[in-house]
């Protein structure tokens, strides 16, 4: 049996959905932080992602640009093709947590006007140089609680051998969390074009502007 035929196993017995009523995982192991956004600036291409993640239904080709803006602060936009064929993005301002330990950052979308409402996302384990390892938890629904985990390279695609020791990893960190469950490869092909440069400085020119 191959190793991740085998994690696959292990996983299908023991992991949980992304829906839960029990609250976020206490079984969780983070990376240490802070991270170092200096070093994890740039651009990473989304490989895996969680299916039930409505935000990102039918898209490919995901990308994230992360920057520093004039003030010092820094910035994402992410890109992605839609099913409308036409490339799509949002913006937002990025900053270190101030309430959760370990690697974690806070990304707002929605300009939210209460920094508790702002999603905090979680490196679980990152090299800076070739992959990221990126969990959420929302426990704020009144409906119940959702996690996801996403899978990011430094280039459009993996070889096997590597995504098999990052889902390892996924295991180890959380291990309730059931990835071949739950995961869905993002589509990177060939035919995924970068949008044009020209048009991400206008999308962060339009972030500086904004603050």
């Amino acid at each position: 049996m191959s190793r991740i035929a085998s994690i696959a196993a292990t996983l299908a017995l023991t992991a949980e959905a992304g829906y839960r009523w029990d609250g976020c995982p206490t079984d969780f192991k983070p990376m240490e932080g802070p991270l170092d956004m200096d070093r994890y600036a740039g651009k990473w291409y989304e490989i895996a992602r969680d299916k039930w993640y409505l935000f990102e239904i039918f898209q490919m080709c995901g990308n994230y640009e992360y920057s520093t803006k004039e003030d010092g602060s820094y910035q994402v936009v992410y890109n992605r093709w839609t099913p409308q064929g036409d490339w799509s993005d949002s913006r937002a301002d990025v900053s270190p947590s101030k309430n959760v330990d370990g690697a974690a950052i806070c990304v707002d979308f929605d300009q939210a006007p209460d920094y508790a409402d702002i999603p905090t996302y979680q490196v679980v384990d990152t090299d800076y140089e070739t992959y990221s390892i990126i969990y959420q938890c929302d426990d704020k629904q009144w409906w119940g609680t959702y996690d996801s985990v996403w899978i990011l390279s430094r280039e459009r695609s993996m070889d096997d051998v590597k995504l098999g020791q990052l889902v390892a990893t996924v295991a180890e960190r959380i291990p309730s969390y059931g990835f071949f469950q739950n995961h869905l490869m993002t589509p990177q092909p060939d035919s995924c074009e970068d949008a044009p440069e020209e048009e991400i400085d206008e999308k962060l020119m339009d972030v500086d502007q904004n603050n």
